[in-house]
């Protein structure tokens, strides 16, 4: 191959030489094609939320009936009859059971003879006494004979007294076969059917069956000493130092939530609050009184307690999702007016009903803060706003999670305590 080349005419090797050094001129021109620029990443943002109520202190509790009745009975006896629906409301008084009233009215009648045999008697004597005290005032009765006969008059007047004593025992064990109930409530079960022999005296220890109040009701709830302190320097302050009624005595308001419910919607007022700290716990009990007219609590729930501990004021409020969490620290990404991200570490406080988180310390009103995309967006980066944060429309409350129309209400619903007063 080489000695061909050589051989060849010098114009064949000069134009070869020549296209080999066009291409690779050509090949050395040639330039990678540019990459496209990634676009900023799109975020949305909203204004803090400025909200006016006051500080408050929740606290777990349970509802118990304002008043609470076991049923017994009072005599023994065979069970005739059941004069409820099991669950239903009653009144004061009503016949719940019957027992078998036949021997005591045999006892009473018993006893009403004793009666009537006893005033007979007396009679006998009282007779005895008068003419027995005309013969003395004559002579003819000795004063030991009068003072017998005096004797046995007191007997007879003594005597009619134990039985119409024994009378209205009787009359009341009568009375006890039907048994009622003390109080307006709601009864629970029959816990013996009809038939069954039952006693004064439980040997089980088990009732009749049990009636419990339903309107008010009662809430008992455990509060720390920082509150109770804080509640009590809150209110002393308000009040000048003068003020020494207690909590319970100001009708101090309380708010109360269920556990299927998202907002405090039953207003109570705190109507006991114990005489001591408990030092075991450092924690003092609390009871609030609560209307039920709609019967919604019943005794034994578990229920979440608001209680306010100061005057309305201002709260930076921002929804729940636009924290962030860094370890053991929380954040917001705040975009400045160049739209670039920024990190700021906050102190977070209350959370309100409607899904807001309070910001105590780290953020400014005018501060606009990322509310979605809080994942695509790095601090020191620019990003892009995909809504206005012009007007009202662009408010952390347009961000807030779990709204909705039945639970719009926030603390600011809530006034302050009308009155203060100590919590001992």
């Amino acid at each position: 191959m080489t000695a061909e080349l050589l051989s060849a005419p010098h114009s064949i090797i000069r134009g070869m030489a020549l296209l080999l050094s066009c291409t690779m001129i050509v090949g050395c021109e040639r330039k990678p094609t540019p990459l496209s620029e990634t676009p900023p990443p799109e975020v949305t943002v909203a204004y803090p939320v400025q909200q006016e109520f006051a500080d408050f202190a929740e606290f777990t509790g349970r509802t118990e009936a304002a008043e609470q009745v076991d049923v017994q009975a009072r005599v023994s006896g065979y069970l005739d009859k059941i004069n409820f629906e099991e669950g239903e409301e009653v009144e004061a008084e009503t016949v719940l059971f019957e027992i078998d009233p036949r021997p005591y009215q045999a006892a009473l009648d018993a006893a009403d003879a004793e009666v009537q045999k006893t005033e007979a008697a007396l009679t006998r004597a009282q007779a005895d006494l008068a003419r027995n005290k005309e013969l003395n005032e004559r002579g003819a009765v000795t004063k030991d004979q009068l003072e017998s006969v005096i004797a046995d008059e007191a007997v007879s007047r003594a005597n009619v007294a134990a039985a119409k004593a024994a009378y209205r025992q009787a009359d009341l064990d009568l009375k006890f076969t039907k048994v009622i109930s003390p109080i307006s409530g709601r009864v629970s079960k029959a816990n013996i059917t009809k038939g069954n022999l039952v006693s004064a005296v439980s040997i089980t220890g088990q009732p009749l069956t049990t009636v419990v109040s339903t309107n008010p009701i009662h809430v008992y709830f455990d509060v720390d000493e920082r509150t109770l302190l804080r509640a009590q320097a809150e209110n002393r302050k308000e009040r000048g130092g003068t003020d020494k009624r207690k909590l319970s005595e100001v009708q101090w308001p309380l708010w109360i939530k269920l556990a299927n419910e998202n907002s405090f919607k039953h207003q109570g007022v705190l109507n006991f609050v114990d005489n001591q700290v408990n030092p075991g716990t450092g924690t003092i009990q609390m009871r609030g009184e609560f209307k039920n007219e709609e019967e919604v609590l019943i005794p034994g729930l578990f229920v979440t307690v608001r209680i306010p501990l100061s005057k309305p004021r201002p709260h930076l409020l921002v929804p729940s999702r636009a924290i962030g969490t860094d370890q053991s620290n929380k954040y917001v990404l705040v975009v400045d007016e160049n739209n670039v991200v920024q990190y700021r570490l906050v102190v977070l406080g209350v959370q309100t009903d409607d899904g807001l988180r309070e910001i105590v310390t780290g953020l400014e009103p005018d501060d606009r803060i990322i509310i979605d995309g809080l994942q695509r967006a790095q601090p020191g980066t620019t990003v892009t706003i995909n809504k206005p944060d012009s007007g009202t429309s662009d408010s952390a409350t347009e961000g807030a999670s779990e709204t909705s129309a039945e639970e719009t209400s926030s603390p600011s619903a809530e006034p302050a305590p009308a009155n203060g007063g100590s919590a001992q």
